[in-house]
């Protein structure tokens, strides 16, 4: 019967502490399951515990090979299940697929720091979540690749140069137009493609692109730059260009169009002038393009190439350690120094000063005879160090003490100036016997 209760007692101990461990888990869920190339996926990392965290959850953006990804900041919550509340955190993630691959979010180790049931101290724990896979669609068969554009919406600025619709032959005039485009980041924002018109040379600039992000979205613009130079006299009419985008959501087709213009082309008595102005122009467009492929040479880290930056590395590395090294070695001889004062006769004497400034009479004295043990006399006694020292004030000094012994009254008050200059008269002669010793009559 005891056995039996035993037994019941081990299970219902073993249920009640499964009971009350602690819980940790994550989840990750997509918005989608199949996408086309630059149509956003909202991926939410979840991580739940059953107690709460003691430290923010901040992982950062992640690499998520085929697409770009924009990581929004974490954000607290709570569910309940079961009759009990657990606190958790949601990172959020849109990755933007730019290739026709299946697109894998991959698993990431998450650490997190939480208490254990009836604790309050935070355990650090790492948690590693599912990988998710998604489908990405062919895009429409009659659509370019080279200008496919998915968002959930665009605006567009196209501005000019000059108002006047008048101009001469050699004359120069700067298009720019800029692109804001919503739910997509800039890198997937197609460049414009520019038609050749007859009499005109065009001269496109380096495009510039921005990413701005709120807490729970992303967008982006492409400015893009012409420079028309007009060579022939006449009517040249630059035509309208039709912009489109993709509404993913809604499987929807949006145009925007760029008006076309018409300009006026007067003739110029200058005749020169098109070719020096054509020659400056490309030039510029050179130089521009030189610019462009340093920006696009190799990567650099806080100006350096890569390889020149880990040089530096490894040598402040080195001299780290030179200093590592260094620092343990003063350490280590300061305390050997430390621990062999803390041996030493001035160790002893500096006790015995302190305790002269104190009331107690008892701990006067013992920290008297532990100095002259340290002393090196004949024997550990006043009357040995007055003999040894010739300083008769210590005559004196010898007199209290044994009143103190004496008496035992607790109070015991010494002048520490005889104490002082016999010390230093018995060590000074100390020193002379040696230096006396070692001589050898040659």
């Amino acid at each position: 019967m005891t056995r039996i209760k035993l037994f019941f007692l081990v299970v219902t101990l073993f249920t009640l502490n499964g009971a009350y461990a602690q819980r940790l888990w994550t989840s990750v869920k997509v918005n989608k399951s199949a996408v086309y190339i630059g149509q956003p996926v909202e991926v939410s990392i979840e991580a739940y515990t059953s107690t709460w965290f003691t430290s923010g959850i901040d992982p950062g953006n992640i690499q998520v090979d085929g697409a770009f990804t924009q990581y929004f900041r974490p954000v607290s919550k709570s569910i309940r299940m079961d009759g009990k509340t657990y606190a958790g955190v949601e990172l959020i993630y849109q990755v933007f697929p730019y290739e026709n691959d299946e697109l894998v979010f991959p698993s990431i180790a998450i650490t997190v720091e939480s208490p254990p049931e009836g604790g309050y101290k935070g355990v650090q724990h790492v948690l590693n979540t599912e990988e998710k896979r998604i489908r990405i669609k062919p895009i429409p068969s009659d659509f370019s690749r080279d200008q496919w554009l998915v968002a959930t919406g665009l605006t567009i600025a196209d501005n000019w140069s000059t108002a006047s619709d008048k101009v001469k032959t050699g004359d120069v005039v700067t298009r720019t137009v800029t692109r804001t485009v919503y739910g997509t980041v800039p890198e997937l924002i197609p460049p414009l493609e520019w038609d050749s018109i007859s009499g005109l040379a065009m001269y496109p600039a380096r495009s510039s692109i921005r990413k701005f992000d709120t807490k729970t979205s992303v967008y982006a613009t492409r400015t893009e730059s012409v420079r028309y130079l007009f060579t022939e006299e006449g009517n040249v009419t630059i035509p309208a260009e039709v912009i489109y985008w993709f509404h993913a959501s809604q499987e929807k087709l949006y145009k925007k169009t760029l008006s076309e213009r018409t300009f006026m082309v007067e003739p110029n008595p200058n005749l020169g002038i098109v070719a020096s102005i054509q020659d400056s122009l490309d030039a510029l467009a050179r130089a521009e393009m030189v610019t462009e492929t340093a920006e696009d040479g190799p990567v650099t880290i806080l100006g350096l190439p890569w390889p020149q930056f880990l040089t530096v590395c490894v040598a402040g590395l080195g001299v780290l350690w030179v200093l590592v090294v260094l620092i343990r070695w003063l350490i280590k001889k300061e305390r050997a120094r430390r621990i062999a004062y803390k041996d030493s006769e001035k160790y002893a004497f500096d006790q015995f000063k302190d305790a002269l400034k104190g009331d107690s009479g008892n701990e006067t004295v013992n920290r008297l005879y532990r100095w002259l043990d340290h002393l090196g006399l004949d024997e550990p006694t006043v009357e040995s160090l007055l003999h040894a020292s010739g300083v008769k004030e210590l005559t004196a000094e010898r007199v209290k003490i044994n009143s103190f012994s004496n008496d035992n009254s607790g109070h015991l008050k010494l002048d520490p100036a005889p104490w002082s200059i016999a010390r230093n008269k018995f060590l000074r002669r100390t020193v002379s016997r040696r230096s006396k010793s070692n001589w050898i009559n040659p």
